[in-house]
């Protein structure tokens, strides 16, 4: 146990000693966390304009159909007219 104490000491004595490398190690993983936050909430944002825009239309109504190895058609149908 008196161990565990003393290499946290360690720890911490260079820590204080190598202040610039330790706050780019900081900065660094501050700006990985943020990114990988920009990231996921951009592609849920993404994924909800996307699902809006076809909501416009109705769930069932966009068929893809490969007509050879190069193209596809797409084809989307228009809802039904409600009076």
């Amino acid at each position: 146990m008196n161990n565990f104490f003393k290499y946290f000491e360690i720890a911490f004595s260079n820590l204080k000693k190598q202040k610039l490398r330790t706050f780019l190690t900081v900065l660094a993983m501050a700006i990985g966390i943020a990114s990988l936050v920009v990231m996921i909430t951009a592609s849920e944002n993404f994924k909800k304009g996307i699902m809006a825009q076809l909501d416009i239309y109705s769930p069932n109504s966009i068929n893809v159909e490969a007509e050879d190895s190069t193209t596809c058609a797409i084809t989307i149908l228009s809802p039904p007219e409600t009076e």
